[in-house]
């Protein structure tokens, strides 16, 4: 399905891990429920693992998460938003004493 590929794109600019929080405020679109349903798809598939039943997941493999990415590239508006958005979710982890502006 579509959002379910719009996350594994999301977790794929993430990095090779990532967590529903993080897709959550990278594609703002969904609540984690509904994300963690979404990738329940690919979860079925094999494409991406779940950490020990918590929000983290993984690529099953590094071509998968190439493959996710390289999609990105039809939509390159999309993808640099994206980009941006993962951007401003770090910058929102940041404790006082690591935020550097």
């Amino acid at each position: 399905p579509r959002e379910t590929m719009i996350c594994l794109e999301a977790g794929s600019c993430l990095g090779h891990k990532f967590s529903i929080e993080a897709i959550e405020s990278v594609i703002e679109d969904g609540t984690q429920k509904e994300i963690h349903d979404r990738l329940a798809v690919a979860l079925k598939e094999g494409l991406i693992t779940r950490h020990d039943g918590s929000n983290l997941y993984r690529f099953a493999h590094d071509e998968i998460s190439k493959a996710s990415y390289v999609m990105l590239e039809s939509d390159l508006e999309r993808r640099d938003q994206m980009h941006w958005n993962i951007g401003n979710y770090l910058k929102s982890q940041l404790t006082g004493s690591q935020q550097i502006w």
